[in-house]
């Protein structure tokens, strides 16, 4: 029998282990997919599948395949995938990620404000509502506003579809023109006008992304095209110098606006994400250098070696993205972690692309003397892993290559064999320990359209693709809005139930809570053209 290949191993377990992770797509070098929070006002809350409860999220958190998140009622958030499409929510808004891959997004919105930007060039949006759907192909924009009774679709750019809860007829809603209006029964015609405020606070955020695309310094040249959004902080945050490393040039970027003695996988926290610990940063230029690439050390000082594509034996071959590139260490009072090399092996409990391994059938780690940074070990308490926000302040002080080796075992995942109490510690779900207790949660009716989304066909949308979607589409026939007077009487425009009640209420039947209602637009005005849709 053939020896496979780390990809199809890796696959193979993904699939037995984590098969939502596998559902998701994968770039040319078999990566995951995976989104990030590049924005939070207010409060972000998040659905913890394992723990069946929801904690706060924050800035720079991923966002991936099933993520459920519900903001608070003064709450606004901006989510950026890698496949080119940009999402921002609104207040007592309500969405869940069902499909992400290379051709196509999925995004189921139950409730509240959301704005779509299509940026990609081959991607199609799909988004789900309790009304119907909406599609949106590449270089299109368009507001989503979903009620407790009704729908409206507005297109800011381009033409977009929206197709009515039974999948018999699609409407054509087109940008300047008017919108759509449905309770998923019928459908009329809306005056096409989107919230001022709502309007004005995404123009604000389009107009900060242009600006920081228009502000080009070295490192646009030294990053793939995906990642270009990120050449901002790092000019700002470092420089790039030419570096001997493994007896090769390389040009690789240093942070120069860190304090002395700074380090990478220091300055933030460890919480558990699919199953995996993924790095939370709060360093400007974290997220990026902390989820791709790697971190070497040479001459005294930490380089952050780019993703970028190039010969095979050059360090930095794919644009992948990574939980956290380290390999764990532990002893009886201590764990700790390395920063891997780029040859080096980062084992997790799903695969994450090359140079990762799923641990499952009794795979170990690798030997802690054959880590290249083996020496600058991050140590800190058991009890710290997952009650601090930094550790910068808490990491054991006098820890060297011959500590290491002496005193430590390897570990190839965090685990009970690690951390003894490991399964009933909660914290390792939280984003920020200052946020760990919320007086107020989603009423469980926000769960329940969760649970009806993943148990809507789970398998079957690891299959989906554009090209299926849009022969659905096309054979669809086209319809005409209502304009009768009385039918848009009818058909309410949306208006909305904030879910979010105190916690000794959450599993309160529905018809004894008094949710508060309002309406999703305060002052409508017609939307402005659309700066950075490029």
């Amino acid at each position: 029998m053939k020896r496979l290949s780390a990809l199809a191993l890796g696959l193979i377990l993904c699939v037995v282990w984590a098969p939502a992770v596998c559902a998701q797509a994968r770039n040319p070098e078999g990566s995951v997919l995976v989104g990030r929070i590049t924005f939070i006002d207010g409060q972000l809350l998040r659905y913890v599948y394992d723990e069946k409860d929801w904690v706060a999220t924050v800035k720079d958190a991923p966002f991936g395949l099933e993520d459920a998140v519900y903001s608070s009622d003064t709450g606004k958030a901006e989510f950026k995938l890698p496949d080119g499409v940009w999402v921002r929510t609104g207040s007592d808004t309500q969405i869940q990620l069902l499909v992400l891959r290379d051709d196509l997004t999925e995004i189921d919105v139950a409730s509240g404000t959301v704005r779509f930007y299509n940026k990609s060039q081959n991607t199609l949006i799909k988004t789900t509502t309790p009304f119907g759907y909406v599609m949106a192909r590449p270089g299109s924009a368009f507001d989503l506003y979903v009620g407790d009774g009704s729908a409206e679709v507005i297109s800011l750019d381009g033409a977009v579809d929206f197709v009515l809860g039974d999948g018999k007829a699609r409407y054509s809603v087109k940008a300047g023109g008017a919108s759509i209006i449905s309770d998923g029964r019928v459908t009329v015609q809306g005056d096409g006008q989107v919230d001022a405020a709502w309007d004005g606070w995404n123009l604000k955020r389009e107009e900060l992304w242009a600006q920081r695309v228009q502000v080009k310094g070295e490192s646009i040249d030294n990053l793939p095209a995906d990642l270009r959004y990120d050449a901002y902080d790092l000019d700002r945050n470092g420089k790039w110098e030419k570096v001997n490393y493994e007896g090769r040039y390389q040009k690789l970027w240093r942070p120069t606006a860190v304090a002395p003695g700074w380090q990478p996988f220091t300055g933030g926290r460890w919480t558990v994400w699919y199953g995996d610990n993924v790095w939370i940063p709060e360093e400007p230029f974290g997220y990026v250098t902390h989820h791709y690439g790697n971190w070497v050390y040479v001459d005294s000082a930490w380089y952050w070696a780019p993703p970028v594509k190039v010969r095979a034996g050059r360090i930095g071959r794919s644009a992948s993205w990574y939980p956290g590139r380290v390999s764990w260490i532990h002893s009886d009072a201590h764990v700790g972690w390395v920063p891997l090399a780029p040859a080096e092996t980062y084992y997790s409990h799903n695969y994450w692309g090359p140079r990762s391994i799923a641990v499952g059938a009794g795979r170990g780690g690798v030997g802690i003397s054959r880590l290249a940074n083996a020496g600058h070990a991050v140590v800190v308490a058991r009890s710290s892993l997952y009650s601090v926000n930094s550790y910068t302040g808490v990491r054991v002080q006098g820890v060297n290559r011959n500590t290491i080796l002496s005193n430590y075992k390897a570990a190839p995942v965090i685990g009970d064999r690690v951390m003894p109490n490991y399964s009933s510690i909660r914290n390792r779900y939280i984003y920020d320990v200052n946020l760990a207790h919320l007086a107020a949660k989603p009423h469980q009716a926000v769960v329940d359209r969760i649970n009806m989304n993943l148990a809507a066909a789970p398998r079957g949308r690891g299959a989906i693709s554009a090209v299926a979607v849009q022969r659905s589409l096309a054979r669809m026939s086209r319809a005409q809005p209502l304009r009768d007077p009385r039918a848009i009487q009818r058909v309410q425009k949306p208006r909305i139930s904030s879910r979010i009640v105190p916690e000794n209420m959450v599993h309160t039947p529905r018809s004894q809570v008094q949710f508060i209602e309002h309406t999703l637009k305060t002052q409508g005005k017609r939307p402005q053209p659309r700066p950075g849709m490029n």
